[in-house]
């Protein structure tokens, strides 16, 4: 905090600057707040500190969303200025050194396609260092906003200032003991059914076990889970010795395990599923991110394809 004629000078960090960016920009302090991965009361409490310190109105909130005033228009104007300097300065500083590509990704990413790209991306980019970071979906999106990675595997919607590709559509699976009585039959099973079935899930931040527990509030039941981790393997070890039923996404290699693995579906008979995003960060410095992700979507398809023959 510092001093000066006008008084006393709020501090505006870069991801504040990104915030006020975003509200402007989506319209509402709801949309910002899901494509940033934050609440909106977060946001809502980062911009009244602001309009009190600066003592200014920086919105006008109405049921038409949240419209900037004339002194936010100015302030986001001046951040947009602030924010593209600050990442020419960035990678003018990086453009002699192997700076890492920090790539953020599940543990069930890394395991599956992930592994298989990488024994190809980086023998061929050897002056390319790279950085993973693992996490969910949903906490990689998190990270990705607040850049501390360049690029990762998030869930949608994806912000509006990052550039993203379509990475894969995943279905949410019911990997069964042997002797479990619903691995007599194939096809698909209604997530009803598994209303007495101790359930073996990933993370909350995992898109598949959002998506399992918001079929259940759906189908009105309560699961019970008694085992929660970020590896699908581990979940699968787990239903193999008849723990439980593991619920996991459908692109987690399941090589080494022989069990009856069958589609989730809710209330309606459509299978469980969800889309994750390659995103990066949308600026003309972001060439590498850019490239990676491209590579990575050609891979993955390609993957895809032939896990289906």
């Amino acid at each position: 905090m510092s001093e000066d004629a006008g008084g006393r000078l709020p501090d505006l960090d870069t991801l504040t600057l990104e915030k006020l960016i975003m509200i402007a920009d989506s319209g509402s302090f709801r949309a910002a707040a899901a494509s940033m991965f934050v609440s909106q009361s977060s946001l809502s409490r980062m911009v009244a500190r602001l309009e009190k310190d600066l003592q200014v109105t920086l919105f006008e909130r109405g049921p038409g969303g949240a419209i900037p005033t004339g002194a936010g228009r100015r302030l986001i104007d001046g951040a947009r200025r602030l924010l593209g300097a600050a990442h020419e300065i960035l990678e003018s500083v990086r453009a002699d050194t192997e700076v890492p590509i920090r790539l953020g990704a599940s543990a069930t990413g890394v395991g599956s396609f992930l592994a298989e790209f990488l024994a190809f991306w980086i023998p061929h980019h050897r002056d390319t260092p790279l950085e993973i970071l693992e996490g969910g979906a949903v906490g990689l999106g998190e990270l990705l906003a607040r850049r501390d990675c360049d690029v990762a595997i998030v869930a949608t919607p994806v912000p509006p200032q990052l550039g993203h590709l379509l990475l894969y559509t995943c279905t949410v699976v019911a990997v069964l003991p042997s002797d479990h009585p619903l691995a007599k039959d194939q096809g698909p099973i209604p997530v009803g059914d598994l209303a007495d079935s101790p359930l073996l899930t990933n993370n909350p931040d995992f898109l598949s076990t959002r998506v399992l527990l918001a079929a259940c509030t759906q189908a009105q039941i309560l699961p019970t889970i008694i085992y929660q981790s970020q590896a699908g393997q581990t979940l699968a070890a787990l239903a193999e010795v008849g723990l439980g039923v593991a619920i996991m996404s459908d692109n987690v290699d399941l090589r080494g395990f022989n069990l009856p693995t069958r589609v989730l579906t809710d209330l309606s008979g459509r299978p469980l599923s969800f889309d994750l995003h390659v995103a990066w960060w949308d600026n003309s410095k972001s060439s590498r991110a850019r490239t990676f992700a491209e590579e990575l979507v050609g891979f993955v398809s390609n993957w895809s394809e032939q896990n289906e023959t």
